[in-house]
């Protein structure tokens, strides 16, 4: 069976001259690690050569190695990770922030709350990572049950060098935090790993807090046995890792996904059973687990076939109604098309005669109000003619004489 070497001990004096020294070090020198290397970030540390130990059996132990060449490359003196879990993830980055960070400090945060026969789980699970981080890390881990949103509010704004956002844990279902929150803790330079909601098939809530914080700060997603998400507050608008994960995609990709594969291979050799009759054991339970999972699925593909038959024939039923109503509408508009051509002819023709007779209105107006001039005309010039005769000067004071006589009756009266 293969050995791992412990993590490295520190005497207590060591730890306190490392914690002090950091301490007086301005928080320039460790952003100067990753800052100062744009273009030049070196892949080859140490962490590629580690190890973890004490991994529960999860597929995020292939991202591991990855982590823990962050944690070297970083080298954060505060790390939180929400949603723990049953601690997959939570292990191995204790282990890294031990290995690497010179004195830095983990702290876990989840609920591990629910209902039902899952709060007994949920119980063991907080009890056995409580326990661990008690008897093994000590000095670097801690685990805070509080709501992954209201436990934001005990950390201060740029408290936070490295952030992890886990991915969901499949028995204890912890609310998904406000990322753009947990990001305005994060220090400038620092960076946040997301395992939940970057896959293009996760649910709707992780995938809009991703795709939120992706807009909002640099960011890239490694495609490893587990995709992450990483998100580097900007410094300065420079971000040196994540344009260096974004040039070395496949480069890094590839390494790291060798390099979970080390790990999951090293912890199928502490796992597995060295005797060939648990071997044989183990075989079968596996063919039988294979065998009722085929039975399964094959009830499950005829159940489909069944009803995307039947979902067929009716789709295939609506068709066909929807094909005659087509046609029963295309009759009707071709009868409602011949109905406003005729329409439209007999009104134009209609519209034809009325401005013809209007025309002729109008010619026969413009003669009857011509002669009507001619007439007023006439009768102007008759008028001239009278009061330009002598007699009708004559007969003017008699005139005035019948109009004040008549004054003088209705005044009278």
């Amino acid at each position: 069976m293969l050995r791992v070497a412990p993590p490295r001990r520190e005497t207590p004096d060591r730890r306190a001259a490392v914690g002090a020294m950091a301490d007086f070090l301005p928080r320039r020198r460790r952003t100067e690690n990753v800052a100062a290397v744009n273009g030049e970030i070196s892949v080859l540390r140490e962490s590629l050569s580690w190890d973890p130990e004490s991994l529960p059996a999860s597929s995020w132990n292939r991202n591991a190695p990855f982590v823990a060449w962050i944690v070297e490359l970083l080298e954060p003196r505060c790390t939180l990770e929400l949603g723990c879990g049953d601690g997959a993830s939570f292990r191995g980055l204790c282990q890294a922030i031990a290995r690497f960070s010179n004195g830095g400090i983990c702290v876990g945060i989840d609920q591990w709350r629910t209902q039902g026969r899952n709060a007994r789980i949920a119980e063991a699970r907080y009890e056995t990572l409580r326990e661990f981080c008690e008897v093994r890390y000590a000095q670097v881990a801690s685990l805070r049950r509080a709501d992954l949103s209201a436990a934001a509010e005990q950390f201060p704004v740029h408290s936070v060098d490295l952030l992890h956002v886990a991915p969901q844990d499949p028995v204890i279902s912890a609310s998904l935090p406000d990322l753009t929150i947990w990001a305005s803790k994060v220090r400038p330079g620092g960076l946040i790993l997301v395992s939940r909601g970057v896959e293009d098939d996760a649910d709707d809530g992780s995938r809009k807090a991703w795709l939120a914080l992706a807009e909002a700060h640099p960011s890239v997603v490694l495609r490893l046995a587990r995709p992450l998400g990483v998100v580097q507050v900007a410094e300065e608008g420079v971000t040196p890792l994540v344009d260096f994960l974004s040039s070395h995609t496949r480069t890094v990709t590839a390494l790291f996904n060798c390099l979970g594969e080390r790990v999951e291979f090293r912890h199928v050799l502490h796992e597995e059973p060295t005797s060939t009759l648990d071997i044989r054991k183990d075989l079968a339970r596996m063919l039988s687990e294979h065998a009722q999972e085929v039975r399964r699925l094959e009830a499950v593909h005829r159940a489909e076939r069944q009803s995307l038959e039947e979902r067929l024939s009716a789709t295939s039923d609506q068709l066909l109604k929807s094909m005659f109503k087509v046609n029963e509408l295309e009759g009707q508009t071709n009868l409602l098309l011949a109905k406003l051509a005729h329409y439209s002819d007999r009104h134009a023709r209609e519209l034809g005669r009325l401005s013809d007779e209007l025309e002729a209105l109008r010619h026969r107006y413009h003669g009857d109000i011509a002669e009507l001039q001619r007439q007023l005309a006439a009768r102007d010039a008759e008028i001239g003619a009278i009061h330009a005769t002598k007699s009708w000067r004559l007969t003017k004071p008699l005139r005035a004489a019948q109009r004040s006589a008549r004054w003088l009756r209705r005044v009278g009266r």
